[in-house]
């Protein structure tokens, strides 16, 4: 469960990320 949160986190973060760099 903690793993799941974990990489739900990570995977937000990078397309996060992604986007803000394509602005």
């Amino acid at each position: 469960m903690v793993l799941s949160a974990h990489h739900v986190h990570k995977r937000a973060t990078r397309h996060y990320d992604v986007a803000r760099s394509h602005g």
